[in-house]
């Protein structure tokens, strides 16, 4: 089965955008792909509104369904993103996996976010590009 990296790849094929573009074209097309990622986030926030404001199971249930939707409408633009970049999402996500599991656990504050520690090390992201 394909990665979700690799069906965004297919996407990108049928309709002829650009994967692994030149320099030239990613100037032309990163910022329309920051814009349409910052619709995306708000799309995502707007709905994530709806379903804290959800007062039944049935409306619970409908705005989870389009929460979900809304978050992998980001992923599809993040996954294209990285295509143009020319970039194995699926190598480079390894890889700052690994990087994110050497921090140490949170210290029991409200975001309870891991940080970086002693065994830290920092993902090699140069290897993908």
């Amino acid at each position: 089965m394909k990665s979700n990296f690799h069906l965004v790849g297919d996407f990108h094929a049928k309709y002829g955008y650009g994967v692994d573009c030149t320099d030239e074209e990613l100037q032309r097309t990163l910022p329309i792909r920051g814009r349409i990622l910052e619709e995306e986030v708000r799309e995502t926030a707007e709905a994530v509104d709806e379903f804290l404001n959800a007062s039944t199971p049935q409306e619970r249930k409908a705005t989870k369904a389009h929460l979900a939707k809304e978050y992998i409408d980001m992923l599809y633009v993040v996954y294209g993103s990285l295509q143009a970049l020319g970039v194995d999402a699926d190598a480079a996500f390894a890889e700052v996996h690994s990087s994110n599991m050497s921090k140490t656990p949170g210290n029991g504050t409200n975001s309870n976010k891991p940080t970086k520690g002693p065994d830290y090390f920092e993902a090699n992201m140069e290897q993908f590009v």
